[in-house]
């Protein structure tokens, strides 16, 4: 799906994506224990550990900048977001190495909190708790996207196009959809993709430009 050849997914699972996967499941399965299956329930583990801008900001309560990150509100939530993880995240895993990938996906979750929580303290985003991996996850994209800038993926399952083209496309969806009041965090998915990518011109000066 995502390699010249359209073949599937992102082959074999690589050690940091794994553990990725295994520990935002089992902190599902812990938050379902606790505050209930539906995410819009918002029980007290989910409260305390998602990434909430004033209490995280002005409550010095700086956990909340990484924690939201495993934290997901429904099966569909995790679901894509693990699902993607593993299509674009292994490739990039077995280019980089473990630790610069698991570096490069906390700076991407950490980025996507900062841009949520300014926007948020300004009083310019309406929904305040966010949780969730995606800020990460399309940060991992971008990188997939200036790595392998030719490979074909299938959009919607259907339209071939490629990588570069379909970052592009992904970030005007975010930024389109900002306006529209929904629940979920575009500010936040293009804080993780603007983190990522500067951090891979200031490292890697030389990746990128097919996007």
């Amino acid at each position: 799906m995502n390699r010249p050849g359209m073949s599937f997914g992102g082959g074999m699972m690589t050690p940091a994506i794994k553990l990725l996967i295994i520990v935002n499941v089992a902190v599902f399965l812990v938050q379902a224990f606790f505050d209930g299956p539906r995410g819009n329930q918002w029980g007290h583990l989910t409260t305390w550990l998602a990434f909430i801008p004033h209490n995280a900001v002005l409550d010095l309560q700086i956990w909340r900048f990484f924690t939201y990150m495993f934290l997901h509100g429904s099966l569909t939530h995790i679901g894509f977001n693990m699902f993607f993880l593993w299509m674009f995240g292994a490739q990039v895993e077995r280019l980089w190495g473990r630790r610069n990938f698991f570096i490069y996906y906390f700076l991407c979750g950490l980025g996507g909190a900062v841009l949520y929580g300014l926007f948020n303290l300004f009083g310019m985003e309406t929904f305040n708790p966010m949780i969730g991996a995606s800020a990460a996850v399309m940060g991992v994209l971008l990188a997939y996207g200036m790595s392998f800038p030719n490979s074909i993926i299938l959009f919607m399952f259907v339209i071939p196009m490629k990588a570069k083209y379909f970052v592009i496309l992904m970030a005007l969806i975010d930024l389109l959809s900002i306006p529209g009041g929904s629940q979920v965090a575009h500010l936040a998915h293009l804080g993780g993709m603007l983190s990522g990518y500067i951090f891979l011109r200031v490292t890697i000066p030389s990746l990128g430009g097919g996007v």
